[in-house]
């Protein structure tokens, strides 16, 4: 497949704002018109793997980690968020991105 044909459809907004949920009814309805689909999850990166259980701590950690292992993290998350879409063959690709991802 040509991957200027393909369309990518981020989803973006803070935590427990539906995001989720809307991503989950786009899928549906390009499903029922028999459009294939790529889901990228929103914690699909190793940042997530240095994330503290809550936003305030992830917001402390943001501030105080060194930025190597902040950078890294997105770096990371990117290429895998990257080779998720390239990999497939699916004309569209759905990226649930929180706030943190």
């Amino acid at each position: 497949m040509s991957h200027r044909n393909r369309f990518i459809i981020g989803i973006n907004g803070i935590d427990n704002t539906g995001k989720s949920t809307l991503v989950d009814l786009v899928n549906q309805h390009l499903s029922q018109f028999g459009k294939s689909v790529v889901y990228v999850p929103p914690h699909f990166s190793r940042l997530t793997d240095y994330f503290p259980g809550k936003e305030a701590d992830v917001i402390n950690w943001l501030k105080n980690a060194p930025r190597e292992q902040v950078v890294k993290g997105f770096f990371d998350g990117s290429i895998q968020r990257n080779n998720l879409i390239q990999e497939s063959e699916a004309p569209y690709a759905l990226l649930d991105r929180g706030y943190f991802s």
